[in-house]
C-alpha cells in the first residue's frame, strides 16, 4: 500500500509517540514539513475515500479553480479543509494551508477539544460554527483560513480524510498557491491574526 498518511502514522507508532495528542500534532508538524509529498498523493491515496455527501466538522481535500482567480490577490488551488457550513451553491471551510504550521499547530489543538468522540472513529466530527470560531480568542488563527468554495468550481473527486489522519494531513506541504508563495500568504494571514 503507498499511503503517505499511514506511512507518516506507522513512523510515529515506531518512535512511540502517542497519537491524537498535543504531542503528536507537534512531532507531525516537525516531520512531515520535511516531505516532499505532492497533492496527487493526498488525493489518491489509499487512505482516503471518496465523499458520497460532506459533513460539516469533518476533513476533507479536492483540487479547486476559483470564479474569481484573475482578481484574487492569491489562492489556494489544493485545499484541505474542514467544513464549517453549508452556502448556497457552495460550502465554507477552514483551509488550514493559508496558516504558518506553527500557528495551524495551534489552531488544531484548540479544534480538537471539540470532538464529537473521545477517540478518532469514522463518526468523529468537530463540533464547530462560524459563530462559536469567531467569537472565542481561542481560535483566532481560524480567520484567514475561513474560506467559501463553491461545488461548481471544485475540479476534481473531493475526498474525506479520516478522522485518524487529520494531524497528518493538516501538515503535509501539499498547498498549491497561486500568485504568492506559502510564506507571503503565510506572512500576510499572521497580519490578519
Amino acid at each position: 500500500m503507498n499511503s503517505v498518511l499511514l506511512r507518516y502514522k506507522e513512523k510515529a507508532i515506531e518512535k512511540k509517540i502517542p497519537l491524537t495528542t498535543n504531542e503528536s500534532i507537534r512531532w507531525f508538524q516537525r516531520v512531515i514539513r520535511k516531505t516532499t509529498a505532492k497533492h496527487s498523493s493526498l488525493l489518491n491515496d489509499p487512505a482516503v475515500s471518496v465523499a458520497t455527501q460532506l459533513k460539516i466538522g469533518s476533513m476533507y481535500t479536492y483540487v479547486y479553480d476559483p470564479k474569481h482567480k484573475l482578481t484574487l490577490p492569491y489562492y489556494d488551488v489544493f485545499p484541505v479543509i474542514i467544513l464549517v457550513d453549508y452556502a448556497e451553491n457552495g460550502f465554507y471551510g477552514l483551509n488550514l494551508h493559508y496558516i504558518q504550521p506553527s500557528l495551524r499547530t495551534k489552531l488544531f489543538s484548540a479544534l480538537r477539544e471539540n470532538l464529537t468522540t473521545k477517540k478518532y472513529g469514522p463518526k468523529t466530527r468537530l463540533r464547530l460554527t462560524y459563530n462559536m470560531l469567531s467569537a472565542s480568542s481561542r481560535y483566532k488563527e481560524f480567520a484567514p483560513s475561513f474560506k467559501r468554495y463553491l461545488y461548481d468550481h471544485v475540479a476534481s473527486k473531493v475526498v474525506e480524510i479520516n478522522p485518524s489522519e487529520w494531524e497528518i494531513a493538516i501538515h503535509l506541504p501539499v498547498e498549491g498557491f497561486m500568485k504568492e508563495t506559502a510564506k507571503t500568504v503565510w506572512r500576510k494571514s499572521k497580519g490578519k491574526i
